[in-house]
């Protein structure tokens, strides 16, 4: 059975499928990384404490990286979704709001935006950049990645799309409910869509792409699929685990979501600190490992 690799990019249906995961699968069989938070508050380990990820048959989250893959079973389902841009800016900023849960101040238009620009490019380049550092422009790019993923579907089709990966990772047979966190928030953004789409070039230019493509060919759910980049892919996890790299890239994440979290989180920012404080001791031995066996 393949292990699911799914990348969620903010607001394209990714939480209905997630949550199905984490009711459907076992604890030691699925990782989600969208909320560190919520794998704390859930008693659910983090992908560097995991210490049997063959084990896992699903990966779901916001940040999953290329890193991530060697340490897994193979084979590995790549998969995503899309969603219109603009639409899908919208839906952030709906969501945003409700997160806030009327705390904090709404964010001033230009400001969310910015913040938002061409979001499902960047999850895409951010998550495989050894593919990304080998075309000039990131649209290009974004297209190579997306044509090595085995499935790949927009948010209109998210019903058949989600059931489909469930079916990969052995639950599927009944439907996933739908989550939409946004739905009852009452909370437009200002702006035109001319002026959103000034924002999401990038991510208009790879979703109509997407979206002209002819039917999926036999033996793949993605319309873009490319035999040659799913090759590139294949080569991407057959490399060595480096488990620094995965540090490297959760780091950032774990600082922004327990500094905007707020003091109820103060447990989780102890255990934390204190297991920083041990990664970093690992590493600093490892290193002087390393130099010792180079020198010998």
């Amino acid at each position: 059975m393949p292990t699911l690799f799914f990348l969620h990019i903010p607001k394209c249906a990714g939480m209905s499928l997630t949550d199905a995961l984490l009711d459907r699968l076992p604890p030691a069989e699925v990782y989600q990384s969208t909320s560190m938070i919520r794998n704390y508050r859930e008693n659910r380990q983090e992908f560097l404490d995991i210490s049997h990820p063959r084990k896992l048959k699903a990966l779901s989250g916001h940040w999953l990286h290329e890193a991530m893959m060697p340490a897994l079973q193979r084979p590995l389902y790549l998969a995503t979704s899309l969603r219109d841009p603009v639409s899908r800016v919208r839906s952030q900023y709906r969501f945003d709001i409700g997160l806030r849960g009327g705390r904090w101040a709404k964010p001033e238009t230009g400001v969310f935006l910015q913040r938002n620009r061409n979001v499902m490019v960047n999850f895409l380049v951010n998550s495989f950049p050894t593919i990304a550092r080998e075309y000039d422009d990131r649209v290009s790019a974004a297209k190579a990645i997306l044509s090595g993923f085995d499935c790949v579907f927009d948010i209109a089709d998210a019903d058949a799309g989600i059931n489909r990966l469930l079916t990969v990772c052995g639950v599927g047979g009944t439907p996933a409910a739908r989550v939409n966190e946004s739905g009852g928030v009452r909370a437009e953004l200002e702006a035109g869509d001319a002026e959103i789409a000034s924002y999401c070039n990038e991510d208009i230019a790879v979703y109509e792409w997407f979206k002209a493509a002819k039917a999926p060919q036999q033996g793949s759910h993605n319309a873009v699929f490319s035999h040659k980049m799913r090759m590139r892919f294949a080569n991407l996890i057959g490399q060595p685990y480096e488990p620094r790299r995965v540090v490297e890239y959760l780091a950032p994440k774990y600082a922004a979501e327990l500094h905007f979290g707020g003091p109820p989180l103060g447990e989780a920012m102890a255990a934390m600190r204190n297991k920083q404080a041990f990664t970093e001791r690992v590493l600093a031995r490892l290193s002087r490992l390393e130099e010792a066996a180079a020198g010998g």
